[in-house]
């Protein structure tokens, strides 16, 4: 009895060590130890201040370093799924959208914390751009074309303090992952309320292989597809 009294003390020690090293304080926007703190999904990265409104992530939501893709989630969930359609979408029950169902609606216009993966992975003050601070980040940095450890994408340099985030041609995901290397998608946390009022879009960032001199945009998509996410915080 004595030696089963001191497995089940040694079992717990090393349970609580474990857990205690992947526990993330939401008081600590950057959870233990700053950047790199493991997540729900990848790791935390860490705030870049380039100068605007909100400082930017390091690396997408499921990624470990800047360059890598990260994990894909339809708008409005928070986890990743093997395909992505309006059948298996959260928000769609018996073909109408049940939440962010606009003016006409909930009028809820960007998501709540609980539906923004951002926050739901990474904890503390971390949560998806507005459409408005993403054009922020179009509009008051420096794109260049290049590439980081062989991956295609562009650095997005701050004009007033020379601080950058690297964002890679991540592709987008429905049935299968398409696109990579050619063009890149990133979530926004914003409603888009279209002409037909039936709430099915939300904003995102789309970026082009270099071709021309439209390099990147701003545009509205079907809420079910998977895209990356990059968080921010204030």
């Amino acid at each position: 009895m004595k030696n089963m009294r001191y497995f089940f003390a040694a079992a717990a020690i090393i349970l609580a060590a474990s857990c205690g090293g992947n526990t993330i304080d939401p008081d600590n926007p950057n959870g233990n130890g700053g950047g790199g703190t493991t997540a729900r999904h990848g790791k935390v990265g860490t705030p870049v201040d380039l100068g605007l409104s909100v400082k930017w992530a390091s690396w997408n939501v499921g990624a470990e370093k800047p360059e890598e893709n990260g994990d894909y989630f339809a708008w409005g969930e928070t986890e990743p799924k093997d395909s992505y359609s309006w059948d298996n979408y959260k928000w769609m029950k018996d073909n109408q959208i049940s939440k962010y169902t606009g003016p006409d609606g909930d009028a809820k216009t960007v998501l709540d914390p609980e539906d923004d993966v951002a926050h739901v992975a990474w904890k503390g003050k971390w949560r998806m751009p507005t459409i408005e601070e993403l054009k922020e980040l179009e509009d008051n940095c420096d794109w260049e074309w290049g590439s980081l450890n062989g991956v295609d994408g562009f650095t997005i340099k701050s004009k007033t303090n020379g601080n950058s985030i690297f964002l890679g041609l991540s592709g987008t995901f429905s049935s299968w992952l398409s696109s990579e290397g050619e063009y890149g998608f990133l979530w926004t946390s914003s409603y888009h309320d279209d002409w037909q009022k039936n709430s099915q879009y939300s904003y995102y960032l789309n970026m082009y292989k270099e071709v021309g001199p439209l390099k990147r945009n701003s545009n509205y998509n079907s809420r079910y597809l998977g895209y990356p996410v990059r968080p921010v915080m204030e």
